[in-house]
């Protein structure tokens, strides 16, 4: 499939020189896409500059409307699930359902604004957007550059979005449903790590109004500072990397962490539900439960259900409906897997799995694993009660930007339980009888994105 870039009302197709889109896992081709000129990639950005300007001027209502419209059409193309999911190493069961929640969260922004801003200001039309804001977040699925830029128009802004080299038909098609509804939406794409191409990402960061990043915080290094590499000693770039200041206008997303707590009083079966979502699921991977804590009197009962839950996952090809859990290859089991599993396991021991393309629990692993991502269906599980679930959250933390993880889940039929965690817990978001997957419309560390992307007219 051949995807395309838009500066303006040009169209800019693949040519001789266009980059390859591969299958994951394989050298099979998927895909092309432009590897774009410098002078068209300055133009795009002069051209988003321009159309912030003119997209500011609409009202609130009708910027809702183009989103729905979007939503509405997106939620019918299922034209590129199948290349998502081969590109990104995501089963399609759960890239179909990403998009139609996307499309479902398009449909719906304005209910979205009202929960985050009020009634009051979606009303009198005093969401803002601040200007220009370039979104070039790495991509595995509709839940990250299609969330960002989808926020960033919603707030009142144009966007020039960066197509991710690994999977960028989520991003494509995403910004195509948005382009052809209205929005104010360029698309570029470009091998950054050719000749010259390291100073691009900081040009799209000195001309933005503000920029969302996500990844690790060597991320933010790389684009606010990264011109500077070559002109500084490799010990001065060490020291601006361990002591980042990040500049006001970048939004950080890039903490990170899971955790979930199973009380004694609790649906027992839904709750195991809930957790192997949490753990399997492979598309949210910063949102993913890396490790649960069973409370005492219900553990050996709980990992008796939780074992054969795991179990029963279907491991097989991306492009199979029925797939949960991908079917990988020895090569990526041996980088990604196996070391995160034997490193766990010097500490404790492999209860469930812990072979290639076996989903995996692990015993009281080792404190290393709790500070690091495993790109697979893989579950720390310890046997404590709420507080010794707050001393994990706090360990995990130590591991992140803010001292904070992203998720905690509680699962309880007790709602001083649901409490304590909300006032104890150093998560920011705190799920009551959920997955700690569940992300869309929630805020990201803190705060809703779109309230980062925009300004309330008239607030002091």
């Amino acid at each position: 499939m051949q995807l395309v870039n838009y500066v303006g009302d040009r169209t800019l197709t693949p040519d001789d020189n266009s980059l390859e889109i591969k299958d994951y896992l394989s050298d099979e081709i998927l895909g092309s896409m432009p590897n774009i000129r410098k002078f068209d990639f300055l133009d795009a950005i002069g051209i988003s500059k321009q159309q912030a300007k003119e997209w500011g001027k609409r009202s609130l209502e009708e910027r809702i409307s183009v989103l729905q419209q979007a939503g509405a059409s997106l939620k019918k193309d299922d034209s590129v699930d199948i290349l998502v999911a081969k590109a990104g190493l995501n089963p399609v069961k759960w890239i179909k359902r990403e998009r139609l929640e996307i499309a479902d969260w398009l449909e719906n922004y304005g209910d979205y604004l009202r929960l985050v801003f009020g009634d009051k200001a979606v009303e009198r039309d005093l969401v803002k957007g601040l200007g220009f804001i370039p979104v070039a977040a790495s991509s595995t699925s509709y839940a990250t550059q299609p969330y960002v830029t989808i926020e960033a128009i919603g707030a009142g802004n144009s966007v020039n979005l960066k197509l991710d080299s690994t999977e960028p038909f989520s991003g494509a098609q995403v910004a195509e449903h948005l382009r052809e509804a209205g929005a104010p939406i360029q698309t570029i794409s470009y091998d950054r790590k050719a000749e010259g191409r390291g100073e691009w990402g900081n040009l799209l960061f000195q001309h933005s109004a503000r920029m969302p990043i996500m990844g690790s915080p060597e991320s933010i290094t790389g684009i606010v500072y990264g011109p500077l590499e070559d002109k500084l000693t490799n010990e001065f770039f060490e020291m601006i990397k361990e002591h980042l200041h990040i500049p006001e206008k970048v939004v950080p997303l890039t903490t990170h962490g899971g955790l979930g707590y199973i009380d004694q009083n609790v649906n027992l079966e839904d709750a195991i539900k809930d957790v192997v979502e949490s753990s399997a699921y492979q598309i949210r991977v910063c949102k993913r439960m890396r490790e649960l804590v069973i409370h005492p009197e219900i553990y050996d009962e709980a990992i008796e259900k939780l074992s054969k839950a795991y179990s029963e996952l279907i491991v097989g090809p991306v492009d199979d409906y029925d797939t949960e859990v991908p079917k990988v290859t020895q090569k990526y089991w041996d980088i990604y897997v196996d070391p995160y599993i034997r490193s766990a396991n010097g500490n404790g021991s492999i209860l469930l799995g812990g072979k290639l393309n076996e989903p995996t629990l692990l015993e009281n692993p080792s404190q290393a694993v709790t500070g690091s991502e495993c790109l697979y269906a893989v579950l720390g599980v310890r046997k404590g009660n709420l507080n010794f679930a707050f001393e994990r959250v706090e360990k995990m933390a130590d591991h992140t930007p803010h001292n904070r993880i992203l998720e905690f889940s509680v699962f309880t039929q007790n709602p001083t339980i649901y409490e304590d965690a909300k006032k104890n817990a150093l998560a920011y978001n705190i799920h009551h009888n959920e997955p700690t997957t569940k992300a869309i419309g929630l805020p990201h560390e803190g705060k809703f994105l779109v309230q980062e992307l925009s300004y309330i007219q008239g607030a002091s």
